[in-house]
């Protein structure tokens, strides 16, 4: 991963989902430039759904993210524009996401491949401590939070980006030493001694 922090962007998304249905998303966040997020009401009423599928809604609620169905800040259809215009504002970068069940669902919302951070040993957000920060009041009763771990995680990308740089600088310099010391020794090969001079004076 040879990038700068300016040309990765990190996706997180809390949601309903029971089994193999297909998930609803109730929380997206994005880390570009900036950090956004939106809170979705879901597109339909809560009771169209099976007493097994609002089961799974109120365990998700009761143990990870807090949110309950009912709480909104923007209507479902406005997700569709919100992944629009990040894909019109960051054409140019690479996504990430966390966990291939969501880079797999990310991947068919945005149309695009997310690099799964699994594969860079990226450590879990768990725990109290990552209680969203933003101020939002949705998240004071659950743990997991898709606009704290969007942060969490491009801050564990951006220090990999650094360590790569201070290995690539390190790497640099040794080669300049090398380089440096190799020339050294050729011009000492090739140049004679004072004392090899005198014992080889020019012949006239």
């Amino acid at each position: 991963m040879s990038q700068s922090s300016r040309s990765i962007v990190v996706v997180d998304v809390e949601w309903f989902r029971h089994k193999d249905k297909k998930p609803i998303v109730k929380e997206i966040a994005v880390y570009g430039d900036v950090l956004d997020s939106l809170i979705l009401q879901p597109p339909r009423d809560i009771y169209t759904f099976s007493e097994g599928q609002r089961r799974s809604f109120r365990w998700l609620t009761r143990n990870l993210h807090g949110l309950l169905w009912q709480e909104v800040d923007y209507p479902y259809s406005f997700l569709t524009s919100f992944v629009q215009s990040v894909l019109l504002r960051y054409s140019d970068r690479s996504f990430y996401a966390k966990g291939l069940e969501k880079c797999n669902h990310l991947s068919l919302l945005f149309g695009r491949h997310f690099s799964d951070l699994d594969e860079t040993a990226c450590p879990k957000v768990t725990g109290n401590h990552f209680i969203c920060k933003s101020g939002q009041e949705q998240h004071t009763r659950g743990i997991h939070c898709a606009r704290n771990k969007a942060a969490e995680f491009m801050h564990y990308l951006e220090q990999q980006i650094n360590v790569q740089r201070l290995r690539a600088g390190s790497r640099y310099f040794r080669k300049l030493d090398i380089t440096h010391k190799r020339n050294c020794n050729i011009a000492h090969q090739e140049g004679d001694s004072p004392s090899q001079q005198r014992a080889n004076p020019e012949k006239d």
